[in-house]
């Protein structure tokens, strides 16, 4: 029988939020955690992506027999059942798979190929005459052969064989059914459902059902008790939602309608009840006239954000009195979900001036408070009763609240970074986040107003106002760094601002360290190092500048100046920990592998557990041959979020570059088998691996 590979086409990449469950050989738990991933993913409707998390789970453990199943019966519930049987086909068991074979059975009923569905079933009777599944696929096949009684039977014996059986009570229902509504048959459907909500054709079958006898009240307190059983899933989030619209329950049906749109994105199917119940309910308003101190007006500036407002809307719309959204120039379908949310929607033509836009949306605001948030940006519901707070206390004086922001992100290099913790489980992404602050909450007052066309701030018009800036606890958690496409172009839009205020302000001191960053971040590199040494001349003797021109140099990979840029900013500030560690790795790609181990082992004793040191001391100690501390340490890194296998890549595929294979070689060799795969060898190195390499993955047709 040809292999998996052989009968099935490539999807593509794991979705990036699976990538830390992927090791090279996949134990039992990392297993679980993928099967419990792929039933998140299907059961929120990303069936795509849940087939693609199997698939890479098969190329790792092409013998677990369950993630086989599991696809299989993804591709059941899609009605593809030719590609569910080739999976069945190709999963590896031993002796008689009682699983496997019903689960082929019921693919083989789906394709009217009957007997051998029948003759599968009989066999698995004959050996367990009490296997609910089997029982409830023979009534299944009797009742197509229209042996309505025989079906009914086998129906009963299978609730009897197992009471929590759902799919068995639902076939009795319908069975019973066709002989008109009653109050045995009804009892049965609710059953099946109770028992078995998350299956696409039980649910389907309770709603329909539901709905043409117009049992709307009773389908929403079962509704509502299955979506609080399974907060993950979708068809159950839309048939409440259909239910509450078909009682005229508006504010119910919208608040139902945010919560789905921000979990499970934006469709057509969501959006237009969305749009028609919010025309009937009206946007948020304050009146100005009338307006209390606790009173929040919720500001925001917006240009093609359907991706990500809903979610930000969701989050916040419980804590604010008024949404104010000034759209600069969008071609998607943002105004349409700001409208949806209640949102008092403004157009505003862009001036490419992000504070101009900013206060304009403040002029609009008539609550006693501002809140400013971006679309790619959440609020916790956890620290919804902390900002509450804030803005009920009375105040002695007016003052403003400074928030820090977790900027998700992937890139374990960047400056600040801190892996993600157990907090904040909803919310966090990436491997970690870099912090950042600036005011986010204060007073609506005309004095206050943004600053500067782009990084654009209040703070200075609250300082020439007197006000107080406070720290608020709560974090902001922002997303927009994980979508490399999108960062890089807001990062090269932020440049080609920051180049003209340069140009209006020449000399400025702030605006050119500005500008200096953005070079970075948009890789012009020798931009930067123009810019940072202009900021030397006005600031002799700056850390972060020497700092950032070592960045600079690594990236141009011109160690010996990076490596010099670094020392400079270590002597002036011995505290600045990102220069140590760009030292280190100059001295690692420069093959001074001792200096660099002497760096990042003092720089641990100082701050145990810093992770870009400990993963780069690890990098180090597999190519001094110590390779036991170095794995050792690979696996705390691990634990704390970091992809090691793109992590190791990335050090070898920048040793060659420098023009040191040996130590890509021997850092892949160190590592293989337990933190890269075999075609890393092949891939990175030019030259085959030691062992075969699966790449089954699987054919869907969506």
């Amino acid at each position: 029988m040809p292999g998996v590979d052989q009968r099935v086409k490539r999807l593509g990449r794991t979705p990036p939020e699976c990538d830390s469950i992927m090791e090279n050989a996949l134990s039992h738990h990392a297993v679980r955690r993928l099967l419990r991933e792929a039933d998140r993913l299907n059961q929120s409707a990303k069936t795509v992506a849940a087939v693609a998390v199997l698939s890479q789970g098969i190329k790792r453990a092409p013998r677990a027999k369950q993630l086989y199943c599991a696809v299989a019966e993804i591709l059941f519930e899609a009605e593809q059942y030719h590609e569910a049987l080739d999976i069945i086909d190709a999963c590896p068991t031993n002796g008689v798979d009682a699983e496997k074979i019903i689960l082929k059975g019921h693919c083989l009923e789906r394709l009217n190929r009957l007997p051998e569905a029948e003759d599968i079933v009989d066999r698995i009777i004959a050996v367990d005459a009490s296997s609910a599944a089997a029982l409830n696929l023979k009534g299944i096949l009797l009742y197509r052969r229209n042996a309505k009684q025989s079906a009914e039977v086998f129906f009963e014996r299978a609730i009897r064989a197992d009471a929590t059986y759902g799919r068995a009570y639902t076939n009795l229902a319908l069975l019973k059914l066709e002989k008109g509504p009653s109050h045995a048959a009804l009892d049965l459907l609710e059953k099946g459902f109770r028992l078995a909500p998350h299956i696409k054709e039980v649910a389907e079958i309770f709603h329909e059902v539901m709905r043409a006898i117009g049992a709307f009240d009773q389908a929403e307190t079962i509704l509502r008790q299955a979506c609080h059983r399974f907060p993950g899933n979708k068809r159950l989030s839309y048939f409440l939602i259909d239910t509450l619209i078909q009682q005229n329950k508006k504010r119910e049906a919208m608040a139902a309608i945010e919560a789905a749109m921000a979990a499970y994105g934006i469709d057509d199917g969501i959006l237009a009840p969305a749009l028609k119940m919010c025309k009937a309910l009206g946007p948020m308003k304050i009146d100005p006239q009338t307006r209390t101190p606790d009173t929040v007006s919720l500001c925001m500036i917006v240009q093609n954000e359907e991706d990500n407002l809903a979610r930000c809307l969701a989050s916040v719309k419980n804590i604010v009195n008024e949404i104010v959204v000034v759209d600069t120039g969008s071609s998607d379908r943002t105004q349409d979900i700001a409208k949806a949310f209640g949102a008092n929607l403004y157009a505003f033509n862009w001036t490419h001036d992000f504070a101009r836009a900013r206060n304009f949306s403040l002029s609009k605001a008539n609550g006693e408070w501002i809140f400013i948030l971006d679309a790619d940006e959440v609020v916790a519901p956890q620290d919804h009763e902390a900002i509450l707070r804030i803005t009920r206390q009375p105040h002695g004086g007016a003052c403003a609240y400074s928030f820090v922001t977790r900027n998700y992100t992937d890139d374990t290099g960047i400056e600040g970074w801190q892996a993600n913790d157990a907090g904040y489980q909803q919310e966090k992404a990436g491997s970690g986040w870099s912090p950042s602050a600036k005011v986010r909450l204060f007073p609506n007052d005309g004095r206050l107003c943004f600053e500067n066309t782009v990084h654009e701030l209040v703070e200075p018009s609250l300082r020439r106002a007197g006000m107080e800036i406070k720290k608020c606890a709560v974090p902001i958690h922002h997303y927009g760094t994980l979508d490399p496409r999108k960062a890089l172009q807001k990062k090269a839009q932020y440049y080609s601002l920051g180049r003209k205020k340069l140009h209006q302000r020449p000399g400025d001191l702030q605006t050119l360290m500005e500008c200096a960053v953005q070079a970075n971040e948009v890789g012009a590199h020798e931009d930067a190092i123009h810019l940072w040494t202009e900021v030397l001349r006005h600031r002799p003797g700056l850390p972060k500048a020497y700092f950032n021109l070592s960045f600079a140099y690594i990236q141009l990979q011109q160690y010996a100046k990076g490596l010099e840029a670094s020392r400079r900013a270590m002597d002036l500030d011995p505290h600045l920990k990102e220069a140590a560690l760009n030292y280190a790795l100059c001295h690692l790609r420069m093959g001074a592998i001792g200096d660099s181990v002497c760096v990042l082992e003092k720089m641990l004793r100082d701050t145990p557990r810093h992770p870009m040191a400990v993963g780069l001391l690890a990098v180090a100690y597999c190519i001094n041959g110590e390779n036991e501390k170095g794995l050792e340490l690979f696996d705390q890194i691990r634990k704390m979020g970091f992809n090691c296998r793109d992590y190791i890549r990335d050090h070898a595929e920048k040793f060659i570059a420098a023009g040191r294979k040996h130590y890509a070689a021997v850092l892949l060799q160190t590592t293989a088998n337990r933190f890269v795969a075999d075609e890393d060898l092949r891939s990175v190195l030019g030259e085959p691996g030691n062992h075969q390499v699966a790449t089954a993955c699987l054919k869907i047709r969506f």
